[in-house]
């Protein structure tokens, strides 16, 4: 599996057909709209990392500042698994690391995710109640 950052300057040339892509899971988001997230995009207040290989598809993690300190969500994600449920966790589980990293050395103190329920895939994040479903690991 093979994880990137999908740079500015390849969004706008690419934006419909990444739109496409994660138009399925903006709509799940009450106040989520595929416009606001191209313009957070754009700003940096959100980042898009791209996965390919095994693992394929995308993932937006959007940072805040709370109490004096950066927090990173991941906001939404997208795309399938090759290889069964093992594999599957396997990759979920790496890929999260590698994008911890990167909000790490971006100066992140701590990553939130919420929606789903990942707290047996993610057994190192710690439950948090204002959001449905949170969970939540310090950097």
């Amino acid at each position: 599996m093979h994880i990137e950052i999908v740079p500015k300057a390849r969004l706008e040339g690419e934006w419909p057909t990444l739109a496409d892509a994660l138009l399925p899971v903006v709509r799940e988001d009450p106040n989520g709209s595929i416009e606001g997230l191209r313009q957070k995009l754009l700003a940096g207040s959100a980042v898009l990392f791209h996965a390919d290989g095994e693992a394929n598809g995308y993932l937006v993690v959007e940072v805040s500042q709370e109490d004096g300190r950066l927090v990173g969500w991941v906001s939404y994600a997208i795309g399938g698994f090759t290889g069964g449920p093992k594999a599957r966790l396997a990759m979920i589980r790496h890929g999260l690391a590698e994008i911890e990293n990167a909000m790490r050395n971006a100066g992140c103190a701590e990553n939130r995710i919420c929606g789903r329920d990942w707290s047996r895939v993610l057994p190192d994040y710690e439950p948090f109640t204002e959001r449905r479903n949170g969970l939540r690991k310090v950097l």
